[in-house]
């Protein structure tokens, strides 16, 4: 049974000699299989409880354990058996680092897995619950609910069984008409947190609102290591009306995200708090497209995706407060078609 079941459990979940991912997901699973929050220093208990009674052998218990490890591998680390969509999507939710709605994926993947969805459904499961966590953070909405409500929001749609027969509309439906702090910001909330909140307070938010504007409609795994955020008019900034602000204004626009782009870190510790008009000669190296093209749109030939792209985009010869402002419109209009809810 140990090398059947038990490792196999933690090679799928264990990173070399770092086993956390393996505390989370019984965590996870216990949550799931309950239906209940559970307190992690009563962990063994829960899990002892939860089976204890059962008719479950001990082998049935290590074969479903195995089920849910499998998994839960593709929520932590991605997994080939799965579309590279589903992947892409998995890994978005990482990097916005939102596990409390890992116990309402278990149900989703095991329909998926039994056949009661199929790819595109999970496909578009994941895209709306992606934007949906993606609002909420945007918005400022507290994140205290969010545990709770996916703790119980299988049970609370697929309590019809019917509702299983339309089941990416069902869902829809719910988190867009429910009453309470658990539903979809509206498009205005949205905008205006957009164009107004300080992004940069929230570094897992800021990278993947920048990667993901970045990435476009391409779809592609999202590469993250060796970049950093950088703000175009610097944080250390000795002469404001350079940049036709006073104290009060720099501190509104300094952290908003027209204000932020990807720089790596080596073209990053190059510039650090120089000129707009130097910098821009330097963002012209980078392999991150907002921000190669901020000074200057690329032309390269006629019906290209850079071209295509540029038909979104605009560049600015100075930067100021009208730049920042125009440039967080730019941002809200690509991500209307990202992250639209649909």
């Amino acid at each position: 049974l140990y090398e059947e079941y038990w490792l196999i459990i933690e090679k799928t979940l264990r990173n070399k000699m770092d086993y956390s991912n393996l505390d989370d997901f019984f965590m996870q699973y216990i949550v799931y299989k309950t239906g209940k929050p559970v307190n992690s220093r009563q962990l063994y208990h829960s899990f002892v409880k939860l089976f204890k009674g059962s008719d479950y052998t001990q082998e049935a218990i290590l074969d479903e354990l195995r089920y849910y490890a499998k998994i839960y591998g593709a929520f932590v680390y991605g997994n080939k058996d799965y579309s590279v969509r589903i992947n892409q999507l998995l890994q978005r939710i990482r990097i916005l680092k939102q596990t409390t709605c890992y116990p309402f994926l278990f149900h989703v993947f095991n329909d998926f897995h039994h056949e009661v969805i199929d790819e595109e459904t999970t496909e578009r499961i994941l895209q709306f619950i992606l934007a949906y966590l993606l609002r909420r953070l945007v918005c400022g909405v507290p994140s205290n609910t969010l545990r709770g409500l996916f703790i119980y929001l299988y049970n609370r749609i697929f309590k019809v069984t019917a509702n299983k027969r339309k089941y990416y509309e069902s869902l829809n439906k719910f988190l867009c008409t429910v009453s309470s702090k658990d539903a979809v910001p509206s498009e205005n909330e949205f905008e205006r947190a957009l164009l107004t909140a300080n992004i940069y307070g929230n570094n897992a938010l800021c990278r993947f609102l920048l990667l993901d504007i970045e990435n476009g409609d391409n779809k592609e795994t999202l590469q993250v290591e060796n970049l950093t955020i950088e703000h175009i008019m610097p944080q250390t900034c000795t002469d404001k009306e350079l940049y036709g602000m006073d104290e009060e204004e720099f501190a509104v626009y300094i952290n908003r995200l027209g204000n932020l782009t990807l720089l790596e870190n080596t073209i990053n510790r190059s510039i650090q708090n120089d000129v707009y008009a130097n910098k821009a000669t330097y963002y012209k190296q980078s392999k991150f497209y907002i921000t190669s093209s901020i000074s200057e749109l690329v032309n390269l030939g006629q019906d290209t995706a850079i071209n295509r792209t540029n038909s979104l985009l605009s560049s600015w010869s100075d930067w100021n407060k009208q730049a920042i402002e125009e440039r967080q419109e730019m941002f809200y209009r690509l991500s209307e078609m990202i992250w639209e809810l649909r």
